[in-house]
This record gives structure tokens, sequence and C-alpha cells, in this order.
């Protein structure tokens, strides 16, 4: 859990400052932005955390979706 604070404290440092226009600009070739991150990473944690302690999330996590799921699953089958 410390590891966990210490890169959210992190992160949400480095958006310290800025205006929601430039933390949500792209700064990489695929449009990757710093608010984008932060909502990542929060939504990473929370279905961690909720996985570990075996309860439902009352969030509608993308990863969560049939279709995630499935694209996931056909990733990691064996090729014949």
């Amino acid at each position: 859990m410390r590891y966990l604070a210490g890169v959210r404290t992190a992160l949400i440092g480095k958006a310290e400052g800025l205006s929601e226009s430039d933390a949500r600009s792209p700064r990489t070739a695929t449009g990757t932005n710093l608010a984008g991150l932060i909502k990542h990473c929060a939504m990473i944690e929370h279905g961690y955390l909720v996985e570990c302690l075996g309860q439902p999330s009352p969030l509608a996590l993308p990863c969560r979706t049939r279709a995630s799921e499935s694209a996931a699953g056909s990733r990691h089958r064996a090729r014949p």
C-alpha cells in the first residue's frame, strides 16, 4: 500500500498547477495525457483492491466488460 500511495502522490504531483486544459492536452503521438493517466491508474487501483477484497465493484470498469474479457481470453489461449 505504501508503494501505491507513493506512486499515486508522484503522479498527482505532476498535475499540480496545471489547468484542466493542460492536463487534458495530448503529450504523446498516441494522444496520452496526464488526466487520462491519472484516471487510468485510479481505475486500475480500484479494480485491484476490490478484487483482492472479493467485493463487487460499484463502478462499471471498462476492463471488466464482456468484450474486453473476451479479447483478453483470446490473447492468452494457446495456439494450435
